[in-house]
């Protein structure tokens, strides 16, 4: 885990904060968060390959069938992480949110808070 992981975990939060309270999702948020990535990207370069496909894949997917935030989210979180942790957070995330949604019988959701924690999980057992 390098400094700008943790850096990146503060936008973060706000995200998730921002989008289960107002449901969306501040663009200063996942502007810090890109910055994160990117300065991570100068500090460590041989992994740019799997950030910017991550960046460009996930954050295409989710913004097809997710809406704005959350693709803009999940490209800066791509950057930020690459592709493997990347797809690992939000295969997580997207369980969480089924689990939860089954559990409280609800058909939409926010997607920040789920990514949140499964970031917080990634970090936790990884580094």
């Amino acid at each position: 885990m390098t400094v700008f992981d943790c850096l990146a975990l503060i936008p973060l939060t706000c995200a998730a904060w921002t989008d289960y309270r107002r449901r969306i999702i501040p663009d200063l948020s996942v502007g810090l968060i890109f910055l994160c990535g990117i300065f991570k990207l100068v500090s460590d370069p041989e992994n740019w390959f799997g950030a910017i496909l991550a960046c460009l894949v996930w954050g295409t997917l989710t913004l097809m069938f997710g809406g704005g935030g959350d693709g803009k989210l999940c490209a800066a979180m791509g950057l930020l992480l690459g592709f493997s942790l990347c797809t690992a957070a939000l295969l997580l995330a997207l369980l969480l949110l089924i689990i939860f949604a089954r559990l409280r019988h609800e058909k939409a959701l926010y997607f920040a808070p789920f990514l949140w924690v499964s970031t917080l999980i990634i970090f936790s057992t990884c580094f």
